[in-house]
Parts: C-alpha cells; structure tokens; sequence
C-alpha cells in the first residue's frame, strides 16, 4: 500500500463520521530530545490546534536547563511564534527513555482525547528508540489515534558538546533542518487493550498482597465492587440460592480464571492466597487504566 501524507489526509474525517463523531480538535503528540524541525513542522503541516510534548529534564529548581531542556523550550518557542497559546501546549515531563512509563503516559492521552472526540497523531519519528515503540503500540491499542513519521537524514551521536555541534546553529538548538519531509502516515493493525476489570482488580489483588491485607473472595468482591468494576448481575445470571457463593463463583471464575488466561498470575500453587502476580502482571498493573 503506498504511503499517504498525513497532511494531505488529516482533513479527512470518514473514519470519524462512522461514530457520528465531530472532533473538536487536532491534537498531535510529539517527543521532544534534541529536534525542533521534526518535532514543529508536522505540527504547523497538521494545523493542530492542541499539542503535547513529552520529554524529560532533571534539572533542580533555580538551575539551568539541560541540553534537553533548551530543545524543548525552542520548540516551544516556535509554536508560540506560529500562533498556538501556551495552553494549547501540554507538556509532560518524564523519563522519556523507560518503555512502561512513556507508553502509560501516551495510553491516558490517546484514551483520554480521542473520548473527547478529538482527532489525534503521534510522531512516532522524533524522540527516544522507547518513545517510538510506545506510540506504535499505543496508537493500535487506542482506536482511532493515527501514527505518523518524517522522514529525515539521520545521526547517531551523544554527548552535549556533539549533539550542539550537530544540532545548534548560532548558538541556538534547531536539530535537523534538512530534508525534513511532510509527515506519512504509517499503517496500524488493531491491538486489544486488555479488559478493564481485569486489569483493576489485579492491581487491587496486587496492593493487597504488598501490603500483606486479606486476598479472601470475600474481600477481593468487595473491593472490586468499591473500585467501579464488578459487573456480576444477579438477574442477568439467574436466581441463585445464595448470593454470597455465587459472587465468589464469579469472582473465581471470571477474574482468576482470567488473570491464569492472559497469564498475570500463576495458579499452580493454588487460587487463594497462594495466587504468585507473574512479571506480565505487573507490567500490565504498572501500565493500564492507571487512573482509575
């Protein structure tokens, strides 16, 4: 399949019209480390209307910035010129280079924008190798969000003193300035994000047993109930005898049963209190519906 231009597509709004959705803005997603062209064209090419930045800086209080701050203060320097207000520019300011922090981060932005009925990109070329694989994987997990990347010539440096030799002109931060194509949309292929009450109720399973409080059925049901995710229906399900056994039926079978499926706890050594959370469990705990 050829490529399309994004900004040539970006007008185009057929796949929202099939939710009878109007987005309300253009929002484009960017990582910031030491690029400006990359990162504020296909910003300005998209005519977005709200942009969030990521990007990390340590620096303390009352200190100067780092040379990954001054890149990001450019940028945003530049789309204030190009006419967007600062509260069209949403930063966040992270360990850009942790995989599970970056995709968490860009999972509640794309989840939280697109049900707005927004219509949203990420620039999955500039930024950081994890940056990247996060927003290829985030944009399939969250319908509707669109990938897209510009096409540069490309350095592998590092060091402060090479990157401003590569990257500054006159004492300013401008990254690459040459070649910089329009932004490409790259092809997606549907993801599911994991199920919601799964996801939440291990999380809650998982604090429990941190901090060393009861895993009994009775409490977990309880918990899930508190948590908003509990979706046992009596009517639905049939008149039981006893309500209580039939809810930690449930809680068995749908929640454990499930956590054994996706393979986020292990049940060989039994399904109480014995339940071990596997590596897998923890990643999705550590990612997923953090907010909730």
């Amino acid at each position: 399949m050829p490529e399309r231009s994004v900004s040539k597509i970006a007008v185009d709004s057929s796949s929202t019209k099939k939710k009878n959705i109007s987005p309300r803005l253009r929002v484009v997603i960017s990582c910031v480390t030491f690029e400006t062209v990359k990162v504020v064209k296909p910003i300005l090419n998209l005519r977005a209307e709200k942009v969030y930045i990521l990007h990390y800086d340590n620096s303390a209080p009352n200190v100067p910035s780092s040379v990954y701050g001054e890149f990001y203060q450019e940028v945003v320097r530049q789309l204030l010129d190009s006419g967007l207000r600062g509260c069209d520019i949403v930063e966040r300011n992270l360990a850009v280079y942790r995989f599970k922090d970056v995709l968490t981060e860009l999972v509640t932005i794309m989840t939280s924008e697109c049900s707005s009925g927004n219509e949203v990109y990420v620039n999955t070329s500039a930024g950081t190798m994890e940056f990247a694989a996060a927003a290829t994987i985030a944009s399939m997990m969250v319908e509707g969000v669109r990938p897209f990347t510009v096409h540069t010539r490309g350095y592998t440096i590092s060091g402060d003193e090479q990157i401003k030799r590569a990257f500054y002109i006159d004492g300013k931060p401008v990254g690459q300035t040459k070649d910089v194509a329009e932004p490409v949309e790259l092809p997606t292929f549907p993801i599911d994000m994991p199920p919601k009450d799964l996801v939440v109720a291990l999380r809650i399973l998982r604090a429990k047993k941190e901090r060393r409080l009861s895993t009994k059925y009775t409490s977990m049901v309880q918990a899930i109930k508190e948590a908003g995710v509990w979706n046992y229906d009596p009517e639905r399900e049939g008149k039981v005898k006893d309500l209580g056994q039939a809810e930690k039926m449930y809680y068995s079978r749908h929640f454990i049963d499930g956590w054994i499926k996706y393979g986020w706890v292990s049940g060989k050594e039994g399904r109480g209190r014995e339940l071990q959370i596997t590596d897998s469990g923890i990643n999705i705990t550590d990612i997923f519906f953090i907010s909730t």
